[in-house]
């Protein structure tokens, strides 16, 4: 009996134990919330009170997805600046760039590979006897992960050639969902021990052996010749990178090489035929103005002012990369757009706000090229261009976007020159659903494909 008493009376001494951390852990969440809302030294930046109060609101929208398109929802709500977790203010302001990402604030390019235009006729040949309804978004990822895998290793993919690509580049969606998901739990220390935890059980499990995507040997000298690359992989002797080390960082640069440069073609080409007016005109001009595909040099199509304005404006309203681009201020705190910004605070530009927001443009949503090319109509001489930044500014900008933008002109360019296009009726609404994890969540992009029946020879 004595036994059954104390059994009983340590059971309720640990419920009563957890009752009372529950209530302190409650009350600490309250106290938290109030100091965020009412003290925090961020209080005084606009923005809803439930994403002042804790990060968990943000934390819910980056796991769906939906960061992006909530922040910009946002900016339309409170202007230039919001206030998107207790730490954290995102800005949508031309202004803001240089002094968030330039030289010295907080937190060579490559060139186009000489055989690029053969990636582009050997896949269009395909269409040039009859009418094809493809995945466009497919096979441009195809193409331009194999244009990346030749200018960064010197290595053929092939994916042109059977129709797939390595295992770990089709696992890209996936692993850029895990990532995001990976970057925005490490703000709970918590939630992010168990993660190592259970990650360094899954490592210590046996797997099935898979094709690495290496660097091999034999493509040591061409990396060592590509300037770009050889600059981040070859530092100081005393910061010299491992070899595995240096294989993720060349495979960093495939995957941003490709799925960026993909992303900008298949956003052109869908903005393009859901506005048949710019693609009539587009497509007029390129086969007026060039008479047979060697003509469209690099050098004709960088000076092609529509070709150019087709691309920027696509790239404004479908940013391969959407999202936050986060930097902290330093001990001694910041200034942006000429405001003190405290010591501790997360800085960001959201890319999607800044570029369909209506400050910065008339008309942010509707596709207008015109804005891009001079003279410019006058209802959009005060649209904001510097505010499109879509590969960043300062040290840290994306070091392949000369080669980005030449392989997308001349993709493009090659496309519209050979084919005529037309939207399958079940991708009418491609890039209206479309949730982001760093990259867009893109479904297939089904276009007709016959060949071209109005070109100048």
């Amino acid at each position: 009996m004595l036994s059954s008493f104390s059994i009983s009376s340590t059971s309720s001494s640990w419920v009563t134990i957890l009752g009372v951390t529950f209530i302190l852990c409650i009350f600490y969440i309250i106290l938290h919330a109030i100091y965020n809302i009412r003290l925090h030294p961020l209080r005084r930046y606009p923005g809803p009170w439930w994403l002042a109060a804790t990060r968990i609101p943000y934390t819910f929208y980056v796991l769906r997805g939906t960061a992006a398109q909530k922040t910009k929802e946002l900016h339309d709500r409170y202007g230039h600046v919001v206030r998107i977790n207790p730490d954290t203010l995102s800005f949508a302001s031309s202004r803001a760039w240089p002094d968030i990402y330039g030289p010295g604030q907080p937190g060579g390019r490559g060139n186009i590979p000489k055989d690029s235009r053969y990636y582009t006729e050997s896949h269009l040949s395909q269409y040039q006897s009859e009418a094809k309804e493809v995945d466009l978004n497919h096979w441009l990822h195809l193409l331009t992960t194999d244009i990346a895998g030749d200018a960064v290793l010197g290595e053929k993919f092939g994916g042109l050639e059977n129709g797939q690509c390595r295992p770990i580049i089709a696992a890209i969606p996936r692993l850029a969902r895990a990532f995001a998901s990976a970057v925005e739990l490490r703000q709970y220390p918590g939630i992010y021990y168990m993660m190592n935890i259970f990650w360094t059980w899954f490592n210590r499990a046996p797997k099935t052996p898979e094709a690495p995507m290496t660097v091999p040997e034999q493509t040591e000298n061409h990396i060592k010749e590509n300037k770009s690359i050889s600059r981040v992989l070859d530092g100081p002797e005393d910061q010299r990178l491992s070899p595995v080390e240096k294989e993720a960082i060349t495979m960093a640069f495939i995957i941003a090489g490709s799925e960026t440069t993909a992303t900008l073609l298949a956003g052109s080409i869908y903005l393009l035929l859901k506005h048949p007016m710019y693609l009539d005109k587009l497509t007029s001009t390129l086969r007026t103005q060039f008479h047979t595909s060697s003509d469209m040099t690099l050098s004709a199509l960088q000076e092609h002012q529509y070709l150019n304005a087709i691309l920027k404006e696509s790239i404004r309203l479908y940013p391969p990369a959407p999202g936050n681009l986060f930097r902290r201020t330093k001990k001694e705190g910041h200034v942006v757009m000429g405001q003190a910004i405290p010591s501790g605070t997360t800085l960001t530009m959201n890319i999607w706000a800044a570029n369909r927001s209506a400050p910065n443009f008339h008309l942010p949503d509707n596709m207008v090229p015109e804005r891009w090319m001079q003279p410019r109509p006058a209802e959009y001489q005060d649209d904001d261009m510097s505010a499109v930044k879509p590969f960043s500014v300062g040290p840290q900008d994306c070091p392949g976007r000369n080669f980005a933008w030449a392989e997308a002109r001349l993709v493009l360019a090659y496309t519209l020159w050979n084919l005529d296009l037309e939207l399958v009726s079940e991708s009418k609404d491609w890039m209206t659903w479309q949730k982001v994890f760093m990259f867009w969540r893109k479904p297939p992009l089904k276009v007709r494909c016959t060949p071209a029946q109005t070109r100048v020879e």
